[in-house]
């Protein structure tokens, strides 16, 4: 398929308006406090945590739902909710799974030992301070991380923002500067290298199948690998 014939109703114009209404909504919650909580707000709860995160996801899909489809006359299929070949998308997936862990172990050495830049602490313990450090945490971070962030995260980088740019820049700068805003979205300098080659690995899924589908469960795949090791440890 031709790179026109494949053409998506919504522009770089519509993502900007994507980000400044989201960024908006982070200054409000920034200002009501909502990410600094005290000790005893009420809301200071892994399941209080758990909601407000999936409550931010729900904001992003209803901006990519707004701007994309209602206002430009998108569809699903455009972002990219087409069938694709399950076994391709889990053969790949473990594949790249593989080598995506292996290199960040590399690159965590590499930065560690020679560069002495070390990995912060958060990269572990972020997630179980997140959603608690028992069963319940557990299955709370699989929901979150597993199943809603990637379905999610799926849709507005590689079915929402990669396809305005590749519409508009060709799909190797498109595949850059979207897979560097994911990386940058995830808010961890030293986790940028590694979670921009994970960008770049989906997009290559979303555009090989042709399909969001693949992307998702190799995005899904490598949250449960990371949840699984960090709760090993506590449970």
């Amino acid at each position: 398929m031709k790179l026109k014939d494949r053409k998506v109703p919504w522009n770089i114009a519509d993502v900007g308006k994507v980000f400044v209404v989201f960024l908006a909504v982070l200054i409000i919650q920034i200002y009501s406090g909502l990410f600094w909580l005290s000790e005893g707000h009420y809301l200071n709860n892994p399941f209080a945590r758990t909601v407000l995160m999936i409550g931010s996801y729900l904001i992003i899909f209803l901006l990519v739902w707004f701007f994309g489809l209602r206002r430009k006359g998108g569809s699903f299929k455009d972002l990219g909710f087409k069938s694709f070949n399950l076994f391709f998308a889990l053969g790949k997936g473990v594949l790249w799974l593989i080598l995506i862990k292996i290199l960040t172990v590399l690159y965590s050495v590499f930065t560690s030992e020679v560069l002495n830049f070390k990995p912060p602490p958060e990269l572990v313990t972020g997630v179980p301070d997140i959603f608690g450090r028992g069963s319940i945490g557990f299955l709370m971070a699989i929901f979150a991380t597993v199943i809603v962030a990637p379905l999610v995260e799926e849709i507005f980088f590689r079915g929402f923002i990669y396809t305005a740019l590749r519409d508009k820049i060709g799909v190797v700068w498109a595949a850059l500067i979207s897979s560097f805003i994911f990386a940058v979205f995830h808010g961890n300098l030293w986790s940028i290298v590694p979670i921009m080659l994970l960008g770049l690995i989906l997009v290559y899924l979303y555009e090989r199948g042709n399909s969001i589908g693949p992307p998702v469960i190799f995005h899904a795949l490598n949250n449960l690998v990371s949840v699984l090791l960090i709760y090993s440890f506590l449970l």
